[in-house]
């Protein structure tokens, strides 16, 4: 809450701020912000700039109602995953069943994506997490093709999806769910003809791009795999693990 020139600002759960004459104890007007929780309310010249739940600050003209998104974020847990588009552009992915893609230069953000609409939880569990939400609405790792620009996004109950591109992050063109654990780290090969998905299954996954079907797996990890890449001729795979191992397998038939 906020008090300011004799009335005062209150923001809650109901995602309304109201505005009271601290005089007659009324609420002279309301602020709808469609039911996302309230957490910060600031007045000065006319303006109030109310932060929300969801990781949006909003400047809103008292006179009018009007309303002016001036920031946004990711909200729910933690942010996971990054992936380079090129020197002005980045995609990030989280907690909080969203992507983002942003503008490094204006520090805006220009796209926007639903990691999953169902609600799907793993047996064996994905990476922990503050998130209410479901494993499957939760991303670990992006990657990004620079020679078709998809967007690979791995979930957090293994599932693999493939956007479109930056700037078509609900356009899901491909689906995998070979992995049985949630997905950590992947990289799509130098020529962007191969995608190698990094598993806590102790696996591997190689797919083609061209129709994303699986061409191999990486078998020989003793543990989780948390990094994994190629070599510059993408000959071959190296992959680091959660039992400390450095590992390398041929490019092509994955052994």
């Amino acid at each position: 809450m906020r008090w300011r020139d004799g009335k005062l600002y209150t923001g809650g759960k109901d995602g309304i701020v109201k505005v009271w004459n601290t005089q007659s104890f009324s609420a002279e007007s309301q602020i709808d912000f469609s039911g996302v929780l309230i957490r910060a309310i600031d007045v000065y010249n006319g303006q109030a700039l109310v932060g929300l739940r969801n990781g949006t600050i909003n400047v809103v003209d008292l006179a009018s109602g009007g309303q002016r998104q001036i920031m946004e974020s990711h909200s729910d847990g933690e942010t996971w995953g990054i992936t380079i588009v090129d020197a002005d552009t980045i995609v990030t992915s989280g907690d909080d069943n969203r992507i983002k893609a942003w503008s490094v230069s204006s520090r805006t953000c220009m796209g926007r994506g639903t990691i999953c609409n169902e609600d799907r939880k793993v047996k064996r569990g994905g990476a922990s997490t503050l998130s209410k939400m479901a494993d499957s609405k939760c991303s670990r790792a992006l990657a990004y093709n620079k020679f078709n620009g998809h967007i690979a996004v791995g979930h957090n109950d293994g599932t693999l999806t493939i956007r479109a591109s930056w700037n078509d992050l609900d356009n899901v063109i491909a689906q995998a769910n070979n992995s049985r654990e949630w997905i950590e780290d992947m990289e799509y090969s130098p020529d962007g003809s191969k995608l190698a998905v990094g598993s806590h299954d102790n696996n591997v996954y190689v797919y083609s791009t061209d129709s994303y079907k699986l061409l191999g797996t990486c078998k020989r990890n003793n543990s989780f795999i948390t990094s994994v890449d190629w070599s510059a001729d993408g000959s071959y795979i190296r992959t680091v693990s959660g039992s400390y191992e450095l590992l390398f397998f041929n490019g092509n038939t994955f052994a």
